[in-house]
């Protein structure tokens, strides 16, 4: 099947803990404890778009949002059926985080009391068994991990490699939320054309070189030619066409 997607992850609802000393809006995880985490409201929009674009209904079961988007419904799923893997979340690295040690995505977080639940790590992601020809991080900063005499970058980018996907589109720095979404879906557009995965990610950042839109942040009409908007995402792996037959 060509899309799985997994985004716009509740961090605050549900709680797993009650205790007064969580601030509203922090991810009540343990082990993220005290570090903000604020919902992703266009990433919604983004995963049903970009399903859109490959023919896949928002109501259908490889469209994952909110309290769907977890770990839980990842695990339940046949991941190597997939040509494509879309996660729109928060991402953290390690050392970002005083109890992780490793870097991660961050998915919907139940009610129970593991102080690991909502957090996909490095050690998660390559126990995955996938067939994917491209895993989309559409989230901050990963593209990062640390660098290790012998083996180069070691982070979400190495792990889901080493469980089987061709490549992947990660990010180098933080993104904006809103801006992303609109490249994402013009990422995909040029993937359903054919376009080879490297021409299709180039495509989309001039496009959106070209663009200019309500920034909600703003508040203001902004044009999106800063790199800050198109540039943090980059490609690793294998650039062929998605196939599609």
């Amino acid at each position: 099947m060509p899309l799985l997607a997994f985004g716009d992850p509740v961090y605050n609802e549900g709680s797993n803990s009650q205790s007064s000393d969580v601030p509203k809006g922090k991810v009540t995880n343990l082990a993220l404890r005290g570090k903000t985490l604020n919902r992703l409201e266009f990433s919604g929009d983004e995963v049903r778009r970009i399903g859109r674009v490959w023919g896949v209904s928002p109501d259908s079961k490889p469209i994952y949002l909110r309290e769907k988007a977890s770990i839980q419904t990842l695990r339940s799923v046949d991941l190597s059926q997939y040509r494509i893997l879309h996660f729109a979340a928060h991402a953290v690295l390690g050392d970002q985080v005083k109890t992780l040690s490793q870097p991660a995505l961050v998915l919907s977080q139940s009610q129970g009391t593991d102080p690991d639940d909502g957090l996909l790590q490095l050690s998660d992601i390559v126990e995955l068994r996938l067939n994917a020809d491209l895993v989309v991080l559409s989230a901050c900063e990963t593209g990062l991990g640390r660098l290790r005499e012998g083996e180069g970058i070691v982070g979400l980018t190495r792990a889901f490699l080493y469980a089987g996907a061709s490549s992947a589109a990660v990010s180098l720095w933080k993104v904006e939320d809103q801006s992303t979404s609109l490249l994402m879906e013009r990422f995909h557009q040029n993937l359903k054309r054919g376009l080879s995965k490297s021409e299709a990610l180039r495509q989309a950042k001039l496009d959106l070189m070209r663009s200019a839109v309500n920034l909600k942040a703003t508040g203001m009409r902004q044009d999106l030619a800063a790199p800050f908007y198109w540039a943090p995402f980059i490609l690793v792996g294998n650039w062929e066409p998605i196939q599609t037959n």
